[in-house]
């Protein structure tokens, strides 16, 4: 027997792309608003960028940082709005 779905009400829709990816060190990050805020973090956990959006598409560069995999945060002052990975060849 099913129950009805009650949350799904509460998920948060948005166009938010990351491109491209795997990257050369410069990772693009469209769908975004102003005032959003994206963290990135190495492999390891540690915080290595935590950008205040100032427009739609952010340029997010990780020149300097080492191969690997990243995670990307983006929120907004009252919610996640979602989580990405993303490769640096």
């Amino acid at each position: 027997e099913f129950s009805q779905l009650v949350s799904a009400g509460a998920l948060v829709t948005n166009n938010i792309e990351l491109y491209p990816n795997p990257t050369n060190g410069v990772l693009n990050i469209s769908g975004v608003e102003r005032g959003n805020r994206i963290q990135v973090y190495n492999a390891t956990g540690a915080a290595i960028r935590d950008i205040n959006v100032q427009s739609n598409l952010e340029v997010v560069s990780l020149d300097g940082e080492p191969s690997g995999m990243y995670l990307i945060v983006i929120s907004n002052e009252n919610q996640l709005l979602g989580r990405y990975k993303a490769i640096k060849k």
